[in-house]
């Protein structure tokens, strides 16, 4: 069964050409060669943070709990036509052919209570797909998020000698607060802009905030306001956005 198991998922990587896979199935032995009493969900992508996290929480919130949960990583390397070449542990590509598109994939395997009604497994295939497109995309814009953080600390900061809303100790205050945050304490999902004069929303948003964003924060006119989405973070934890 882990052969199998473990050729079947070899097959999703090898036919992977979006974003993310995702397949979610019930062995049949006379299809794959191999059976389980579990429903197996097989995930591929290139490898970010937050992966498991994000997909076991998926799985959690369908009513479901994870059996087993395997999380290899590989180096692969793909052809012009997105064709896999050759493999290669992490770290190892730069030993073999150096004319082909390497990058670190990951492979998740999770393992559920079998399930039967074919709407459910679509359902769950396609809500996980879900959350890995959301965990791409703030992985995506993590590092323009920490610098649009780092920026108006700066600002602010630098802003701190001058007359406010909040005052110079209260500018120096927000500042160093904004550098706390981006210090590994805060996981930057979504952002977007909002012009506290009109309370118009950008719509140039990035991360989980590039397509809808249910942030409706009170257009008051305050240097920093922090408050909750009403939204359920899609990434890592299942609890609304700050």
């Amino acid at each position: 069964a882990l052969v199998g198991a473990a050729l079947e998922h070899w097959r999703l990587a090898v036919k992977r050409r979006s974003d993310v896979e995702v397949h979610c199935y019930n062995p049949n032995p006379d299809v794959v060669g191999w059976e389980s009493a579990n429903t197996i969900i097989d995930v591929v992508s290139a490898d970010m943070g937050h992966i498991v996290d994000s997909v076991t929480k998926a799985v959690r919130s369908a009513g479901l709990s994870c059996r087993v949960v395997a999380h290899p990583l590989v180096s692969i390397g793909r052809d012009a036509g997105g064709e896999v070449v050759a493999v290669a542990p992490l770290g190892g590509a730069a030993l073999v052919a150096d004319d082909l598109t390497w990058s670190a994939e990951s492979l998740v395997h999770v393992e559920v209570e079998r399930q039967v009604d074919s709407a459910v497994m679509a359902l769950l295939q396609t809500s996980i797909a879900t959350v890995m497109a959301d965990v791409a995309a703030a992985d995506r814009d993590a590092a323009t998020m920490l610098e649009t953080a780092l920026d108006l600390a700066d600002r602010f900061s630098a802003s701190a000698g001058a007359a406010g809303i909040a005052g110079p100790a209260g500018f120096a205050e927000i500042g160093a607060f904004l550098r706390w945050i981006t210090d590994d304490r805060f996981l930057f999902l979504g952002h977007r802009a909002r012009d506290l004069r009109t309370g118009e929303i950008s719509r140039s948003g990035i991360g989980v905030a590039e397509d809808t964003l249910a942030m409706h924060p009170a257009a008051v006119a305050q240097p920093i306001l922090l408050t909750t989405t009403s939204r359920r973070s899609p990434v890592m934890r299942d609890d609304v956005m700050d």
